[in-house]
């Protein structure tokens, strides 16, 4: 979470380590009135913000994320591993456009939570949540379906197919 939001591995893990910190020191202001896991997610998102907001007003410039080295199925030919890691990177490109509300939104909901989990993760209603999603959604279709010049995907002009076809199974 503490990445998707910094796109900083270094900030990151500062978080982490700030996020840890203060859910150990504060430990018994924790309620129990959601879980353990929700209550430390919110720590993170919140330090993260700080982090961002403390990035910008020192004028810090993000770095591109790495690449993640991954361990590829051996029977997909070339052009279909180029091909899913083409979409992936362009639908991660798109998703870094939406407002910082709509990406943690969508994000959170990505890594399987429950819409209630996702919610008290927030602090917002259910209902405030889906129309969230339902606006990063359509963004999403609308950055993808415009084509190359309108997803940020460096050099890679040619892509506009991709897009389409990404578009689509939003």
């Amino acid at each position: 979470m503490a990445f998707r939001i910094t796109r900083n591995r270094e900030d990151a893990q500062d978080v982490v380590q700030q996020s840890f910190y203060k859910a150990f020191v504060h430990l018994d202001a924790f309620q129990g009135k959601s879980s353990f896991a929700t209550w430390m997610t919110r720590i993170v998102m919140n330090e993260a913000f700080m982090c961002l907001r403390k990035n910008r007003t020192l004028g810090k410039a993000f770095l591109e994320e790495p690449e993640s080295a991954e361990i590829r199925d051996p029977g997909e030919s070339p052009e279909e591993i180029y091909g899913k890691h083409e979409n992936q990177r362009i639908l991660s490109q798109a998703i870094k456009q939406l407002g910082s509300e709509l990406r943690t939104a969508l994000c959170l909901r990505l890594e399987e939570r429950t819409m209630q989990e996702t919610a008290e993760i927030l602090g917002i209603r259910v209902v405030t949540l889906k129309a969230r999603l339902f606006r990063a959604r359509q963004k999403l279709r609308i950055l993808l379906s415009r084509g190359p010049e309108f997803v940020r995907v460096g050099q890679d002009a040619h892509l506009g197919k991709n897009k389409r076809q990404l578009a689509s199974a939003i």
